[in-house]
């Protein structure tokens, strides 16, 4: 009788019509009731696979994802042939699942809140010390870019990659690993004017992937003309 062990546990399944489900990259065992003197013949899709010693289990990691047939067939110590008995097994990689942040319409430019005027100056260029920060400015420890609802149903470690594509030819791609709240550095990152493109990739222990992307709008600063005399 061929038994397997399904969620941790074992049940018989013998000439089982219903599949074995396992994930991708698992090592599994599968075993027979053992007969003392018998040997156990064990195929994978029509491949022999190396048993235990006394040939009644077989230990298979599933590398491939697809459905195959396992089955196994004794011998007896008078070399009389049993039954060949079969399991179907198939073996899933579904990708991880996670929510990526919801950002709003536009986010603002930051204040000014300190600065001296240059009359000399040219607008826009040396006329205000320190110049505009014309930028949103997300602050160290803000979570406003983390992903949310990450989940997998495989087993194994789950990686986080990003890519902050800023807009314009300047400042050069940001990137990295983790949520994103966990590498703004104490300055902050900052995102200046137009579309910026955040796009996340995560990863399971198998090489399966989730991407989305995201992207934080900062807005012109309103210009207002001079109020007349």
């Amino acid at each position: 009788m061929l038994l397997m062990a399904l969620a941790g546990a074992f049940r018989v399944s013998g000439q089982s019509g219903l599949p074995d489900t396992v994930c991708a990259g698992v090592t599994k065992p599968y075993w027979v009731t053992y007969t003392p003197g018998s040997t156990y013949n064990w195929l994978l899709d029509g491949v022999p696979q190396i048993p235990t010693i006394t040939t009644d289990t077989v230990f298979i990691t599933w590398s491939t994802t697809g459905d195959f047939l396992l089955t196994v067939q004794e011998i007896t110590a008078e070399n009389c042939p049993g039954t060949v008995r079969s399991l179907q097994v198939h073996v899933k990689n579904d990708p991880p699942a996670f929510v990526p942040p919801l950002l709003a319409p536009g986010y603002c430019m930051e204040d000014i809140t300190t600065a001296v005027y240059n009359p000399g100056g040219t607008y826009y260029v040396n006329d205000l010390v320190p110049p505009r920060p014309d930028y949103y400015l997300l602050a160290e420890g803000s979570t406003l870019l983390d992903i949310t609802g990450i989940s997998d149903d495989c087993p194994g470690a789950l990686t986080i990659s990003w890519v902050i594509d800023f807009a314009g030819a300047l400042p050069p791609d940001l990137v990295g690993t983790g949520q994103i709240s966990a590498s703004i550095p104490p300055g902050g990152i900052q995102f200046p004017l137009g579309n910026n493109v955040i796009t996340y990739t995560l990863t399971d222990a198998a090489g399966s992937s989730t991407v989305h992307s995201v992207t934080l709008v900062v807005l012109p600063r309103p210009e207002i003309g001079d109020i007349p005399p």
